[in-house]
């Protein structure tokens, strides 16, 4: 039980934490669903990991529906593993750009132009450097970018794993009828 003022203030929150409000934020959160297709429900019957997995389990002793349940379970599970994987492998290595610094950065330009540069192009150039780090700083770099969407799979990962639990659970995987 939790008291008064924490509800109140969870209420208060709550009222606070509605999503996007402008049409651009509205438009960018509209695809969050959509950049790796899992939360589309598919159809399993033209799988050929869902037939493999269906033929297996009716050759083990498993009726029908039991079989058709726990193999949907089992292909919609290797469908985000995939899909994780796939996103895994699409990281790009981090380049030379961001493993160096502004300073040897600069230096790297003023090697590569001959020594033919102003004092006030080298303040350029470093000051777009920083503006570049300072943005990067400010939504995280590539690699945290890319965590925070490896991290999104957790969840379909979950929720793909207590569904393969549940058909076996229910089916009573450990007693086929013969």
């Amino acid at each position: 039980m939790i008291s008064l003022e924490k509800l109140l203030a969870n209420r208060n929150n709550a009222q606070r934490s509605t999503g996007p409000k402008s049409k651009a934020g509205k438009k960018r959160v509209a695809n969050n669903a959509l950049s790796h297709g899992l939360s589309v429900k598919c159809e399993h019957d033209e799988n050929p990991i869902y037939q493999s997995l269906l033929s297996m389990l009716v050759d083990e002793g498993y009726e029908g529906d039991a079989a058709q349940e726990i193999a949907v379970a089992m292909a919609e599970y290797r469908r985000v593993m995939d899909a994780y994987y796939q996103t895994y492998c699409d990281i790009p290595p981090l380049g030379e750009f961001y493993e160096m610094s502004p300073d040897a950065t600069m230096g790297a330009m003023f090697e590569f132009a001959g020594g033919k540069v102003s004092a006030k192009e080298t303040i350029q150039v470093a000051n777009k450097l920083i503006t570049v780090r300072n943005n990067e700083h400010r939504e995280g770099t590539q690699s945290m970018r890319h965590g925070t969407h490896m991290k999104r799979f957790i969840r379909y990962q979950r929720k793909a794993a207590a569904q393969v639990g549940k058909a076996l659970r229910k089916n009573d995987i450990t007693k086929p009828s013969f």
